[in-house]
């Protein structure tokens, strides 16, 4: 199950948006790679690096600390890199209770909002 919530509204992210829908349709692969590997300290310089090399999207692995036992960056850090790039932001949520954080995802500006089905009642 995917939460998704709609592209930013500048042009570049509707190209973003407009290939990324292309991809998923099965016209083309989506290159996204993680952006868990980021050097954190300057992570918009790390995602344009990303967006350079070819990527389509940007994944952010967002983790709880509860649903699995890593803690990563969360709605803050979305909100942050957003600033700094128009790219389709995928955030791919190992949380508990995921439904309560899809708004501070959207409001955060990411693309799209993805969780683990079990984590649901």
């Amino acid at each position: 199950l995917a939460a998704r919530t709609p592209a930013p509204p500048a042009a570049a992210a509707a190209a973003a948006w407009s290939r990324a829908m292309a991809s998923a349709s099965g016209l083309a692969p989506i290159i996204a790679p993680s952006m868990l590997s980021s050097d954190f300290a300057d992570l918009a310089k790390e995602a344009q690096r990303m967006i350079d090399s070819g990527a389509d999207w940007l994944h952010m692995d967002v983790m709880d600390g509860h649903f699995v036992p890593n803690i990563t960056l969360g709605a803050p850090i979305v909100k942050a890199l957003r600033k700094h790039t128009d790219a389709f932001l995928d955030c791919h949520c190992m949380v508990s209770e995921p439904g309560k954080w899809v708004k501070d995802f959207g409001e955060a500006g990411a693309s799209q909002y993805t969780f683990h089905i079990e984590a649901t009642d």
